[in-house]
């Protein structure tokens, strides 16, 4: 038969085991299946206890930050995934407070070490999305290095083929010249009259 004692102490262990009374505890254990969705392999969604707007003004503080517009879909990709790994690295801060200061809920320890280790899972996730904008930046910033080098080559071909053209055409102003000016002077020397008209008409044929 047990002491009444022993049923003051089954009494108060019950009161302990009826689980959260806050809606941020009864949210997190109605997920626990789902290991509340914080897994960096899971699909993000917002939970229904929290606020989608703050994750929509999250995200558009990352966008503006990193200075990343609509018309950029690979850099806006990648600060999307960095606004979600913040959020869940938030959530998984705002589980182990809830943790820490209800000690109603079982194996508090081992749920609080879980918890930890999402949140640095999402930070890493964080900061690795962080490196692959900086290097897709500069992967850009060498294409474009490269375009305006090509182009400015290309520049330096079209004005050395002007310039060459230019010679060639003053050149032959002055072949011409010289030609008329033969042409006038050796009226009396039939010699250099034939050759002047010869040069003339090889010279216009080219």
């Amino acid at each position: 038969m047990s002491t009444q004692a022993q049923i003051d102490a089954n009494r108060a262990n019950a009161q302990k085991s009826t689980g959260p009374v806050s809606d941020l505890g009864k949210a997190i254990t109605s997920q626990n299946r789902a290991t509340h969705l914080l897994s960096q392999y899971a699909t993000f969604v917002v939970l229904s206890h929290e606020d989608p707007d703050l994750f929509l003004e999250l995200t558009g503080t990352l966008m503006t930050q990193f200075g990343v517009t609509p018309n950029q879909p690979d850099e806006h990709a990648i600060v999307t995934r960095m606004a979600q790994h913040e959020w869940m690295r938030r959530r998984a801060l705002e589980y182990q407070d809830w943790i820490f200061n209800d000690d109603r809920v079982d194996q508090r320890i081992d749920r609080m070490k879980l918890f930890m280790r999402y949140e640095s899972q999402h930070e890493r996730a964080y900061n690795s999305c962080f490196n692959q904008l900086l290097k897709l930046r500069a992967e850009k910033r060498s294409a474009k290095i490269g375009f305006e080098r090509e182009t400015q080559l290309c520049q330096q071909v079209e004005e050395r083929k002007q310039r060459h053209e230019t010679v060639q055409k003053a050149r032959q102003v002055d072949i011409e010249c010289k030609i008329v000016r033969t042409l006038r002077t050796s009226a009396n020397n039939p010699e250099a009259l034939d050759l002047a008209r010869k040069v003339q008409t090889r010279f216009q044929a080219a």
